[in-house]
């Protein structure tokens, strides 16, 4: 486009791929936002397995907020209860899809709405009250689309688009067990320790038989070519589920001269939609003036 420096915000995986800029062309770097970046150190295996502790403490904070809320939803008045309660309620599933006005609930799907609820805070009601429906035979309200649908606008896409070039980009990111019997003992030890959610990470997928034609040298993290690099703005969540903060910090860390800006939410991604004006302030100021905070800041 013949500009000398970008700028860039990008969230998740996006905020991944403006910390890999930075590290493989420091001299292109302008004023970059990575708004909860993964950790390119660590992608994927790696960051799968250890983001599965963080799941499970975004559930215990949903089941406390459901168990104080028992007269509405019916789960249980304490923590356990509600546990015992959904992972109930998953096994029946898992058995048999829970038909309602003819749509069959699988366990995937019900497992899709208890991860909606453990990455945004905000869903907690929402999601509360679908797994209520369901449990009640009932027809939940769910507000977006629990199965893969075809991108809005684009002929001819199929709807499992976006899950393909996921699985895809995941699988050529970085070097996968080959051997299935990694994934064994990775199932055993994080499904015992993590029965929820320790299942599904720990798992094996396509990318144990991706060819390994298609297999790439990881790039360069930051950290190996970023000194030359000006610093970035990192922001993040104390309780991101999604991206646990520790790789958020870690990608501030390895880019010399970073900041980073916290909220103390359990969300993804926090600009601008979580609403902090101070953590939105700090963007919006760099972004528009260049200008870092002083020093890490805690919003």
């Amino acid at each position: 486009m013949g500009e000398d420096k970008i700028s860039y915000l990008g969230g998740s995986y996006a905020g991944m791929l403006g910390a890999v800029y930075a590290a493989l062309f420091p001299h292109r770097v302008d004023r970059f936002a990575l708004d909860s970046p993964v950790d390119p150190a660590t992608i994927w295996r790696p960051f799968e397995l250890a983001r599965t502790p963080a799941f499970d403490r975004g559930f215990a904070e949903l089941a406390d907020w459901i168990a104080e809320r028992d007269t509405d939803y019916g789960f249980g008045d304490t923590a356990q209860e509600v546990t015992r309660a959904v992972s109930s309620l998953l096994d029946r599933a898992r058995t048999s899809p829970i038909v309602i006005a003819g749509h069959p609930w699988t366990a995937g799907e019900l497992g899709s709405l208890i991860v909606a609820g453990i990455y945004y805070e905000q869903y907690a009601g929402l999601i509360a009250s679908a797994l209520a429906a369901v449990a009640a035979g009932q027809e939940p309200f769910v507000p977006f689309p629990i199965r893969p649908v075809p991108p809005p606008g684009v002929a001819g896409v199929p709807a499992d688009n976006h899950t393909a070039v996921n699985i895809a980009y995941r699988c050529a990111d970085g070097p996968w067990p080959r051997d299935p019997r990694t994934y064994l003992r990775d199932l055993a030890t994080y499904g015992t320790r993590y029965p929820l959610f320790g299942p599904a990470n720990a798992n094996i997928t396509p990318c144990a038989f991706w060819p390994p034609a298609m297999d790439h040298p990881a790039p360069p993290t930051p950290g190996q070519v970023s000194d030359r690099a000006p610093g970035v703005l990192v922001t993040a969540a104390l309780r991101d589920v999604a991206v646990p903060l520790a790789f958020s910090r870690a990608v501030a860390a390895r880019l010399p001269g970073s900041r980073l800006v916290t909220v103390d939410a359990r969300t993804h991604a926090p600009f601008p939609y979580h609403g902090d004006a101070c953590l939105n302030g700090a963007v919006n100021d760099f972004l528009s003036a260049g200008v870092l905070p002083a020093s890490d800041l805690a919003c």
